[in-house]
């Protein structure tokens, strides 16, 4: 797997170059510090995975993940970032996953091998999933307001809250102090309640009926 690295921070390009070289399979192609670099850098070769910050020095690493998708749609993309307050706008480019830093090995090899097993595939899922998604909202516009009402228990709001921060189950179930096993029921729960099949489609689904606005 083709992989690259965009982040202006010297010290994370480091620690991320150390952390690829362990897991077998990814060849590291490409590593900037500059959207401008990035996106010349598509543009002329092959990648499979973009590991992307969220902010890159001034510019906004959002606008570089929808250009990267332009020129190649299949490519995986992979946030890092020091706030989880750009997560629920960085769903909208179909992320692979969201990473808040420090970013640890073990998630990140685990982020490498999803990408790895849905290679070719994953991106058009999603893509059609959030389409899906969109249909059901504009759908929803002709429904009446009590078959719109979805009530989540305040443990599913919470596990909701930690997918749309890009938590995995293991950080949600450390986080809230409950088994692994607790927010995977949790998390079907919130899925069947929302009537979507993945964590991208909850996330917008929740947004757009603002489930994650109440406190």
């Amino acid at each position: 797997m083709k992989v690259m690295i965009v982040d202006d921070e010297p010290a994370m390009l480091l620690v991320l170059k150390r952390m690829l070289a362990k897991i077998d399979g990814v060849e590291l192609v490409a590593c900037h510090q500059s959207v401008e670099q990035a996106l010349s850098f598509v543009q002329t070769n092959e990648v499979d995975l973009a590991i992307l910050d969220i902010m890159i020095a001034s510019d906004n690493g959002l606008q570089l993940a929808r250009s990267i998708r332009a020129v190649n749609r299949n490519l995986h993309i992979v946030f890092t970032t020091s706030s989880t307050e750009y997560a629920l706008d960085a769903y909208d480019v179909y992320p692979l996953d969201y990473i808040v830093k420090p970013i640890s090995s073990v998630r990140l090899a685990q982020t490498i091998a999803r990408a790895e097993s849905s290679r070719g595939a994953s991106i058009a899922v999603d893509h059609d999933d959030m389409l899906v998604a969109e249909e059901q909202a504009e759908s929803s516009e002709t429904e009446t307001e009590a078959e719109q009402i979805i009530v989540l228990t305040t443990r599913e709001k919470e596990v909701l809250q930690g997918i749309a921060a890009g938590q995995s189950n293991e950080e949600i179930a450390q986080l809230l102090e409950i088994s692994l096993s607790t927010v995977k029921v949790h998390t079907r729960n919130v899925f069947h309640k929302l009537d979507v099949r993945n964590r991208v489609s909850a996330v917008v689904r929740a947004q757009q009926l603002s489930l994650l606005d109440e406190q």
